[in-house]
């Protein structure tokens, strides 16, 4: 498991709030992923459920032309079709497989289209790829630019590696979160927030944070002077 860090400008995105049968939906999707399998039964309703739930999740998505979403609600509606009938049958094998699908179509949908306010409550965005800071170096705002023609970008000094949650190992999550965080001019982060969520629902979003806030750099400089400078930390986790 490694993280790396990269210079990015600020991703533009159509931003809203999940609606409450989306966030019931993650809250199912995460019950069933994460909790250990529970009897045929059980297994059976709760598939059929999240199977009606990911059909609204589809239209939700369909309705804004995001199609890679409608294909992450797609699979996960199969998956839990083919959890509802592998319970159906008893068949322990398939019903591994089932819950393996729909933990990487919620995780795949989640890393691309779930992101963070600066109250790190949850938004639905349509676009969450910042695009990498290659042109004239800008104003954020209060004193803080982004690197570019004039603005050098901050040197790492120290990196923490974030770890994996209990959970997330259980369900074999990997990917990438992004975190946009601002470097001062004594090195030190600031404004810490994710603008691309891997895993708002079992820690990992949670764990880059806080091993980004350990991170040190050399700061920035703007006519050879130390400014701040805003960029995005990319912490990948990966299972060996």
């Amino acid at each position: 498991m490694f993280a790396v860090a990269r210079a990015q400008i600020e991703p533009q995105s159509s931003v809203e709030t999940p609606t409450a049968d989306y966030r019931e939906t993650m809250r199912a999707m995460a019950a069933i992923v994460m909790n250990s399998p529970k009897g045929y039964e059980d297994m059976v309703e709760e598939a059929a459920t999240l199977r009606t739930k990911l059909a609204a999740v589809e239209m939700f998505w369909a309705a804004r032309n995001v199609v890679d979403a409608v294909n992450f609600a797609k699979a996960g509606g199969k998956a839990a079709s083919d959890l509802e009938a592998a319970a159906t049958a008893h068949d322990d094998a398939q019903v591994a497989a089932a819950r393996a699908e729909l933990s990487a179509s919620c995780l795949g949908c989640h890393r691309t289209h779930v992101s963070r306010r600066d109250d790190q409550s949850f938004a639905i965005v349509a676009s969450t790829s910042p695009s990498t800071a290659t042109g004239a170096a800008g104003v954020v705002g209060s004193g803080v630019y982004r690197p570019g023609v004039g603005v050098t970008t901050p040197g790492l000094l120290k990196q923490v590696k974030p770890a994996y949650s209990s959970p997330a190992m259980r369900m074999k999550a990997q990917g990438e979160v992004w975190i946009e965080c601002v470097v001062r001019k004594d090195g030190t982060l600031d404004r810490t927030r994710v603008v691309r969520s891997l895993d708002p629902v079992f820690g990992l979003d949670e764990e880059a944070l806080k091993a980004a806030r350990q991170w040190r750099f050399t700061p920035g400089t703007r006519e050879g002077e130390p400014v701040d400078v805003l960029i995005t930390i990319q912490m990948t986790f990966t299972l060996k």
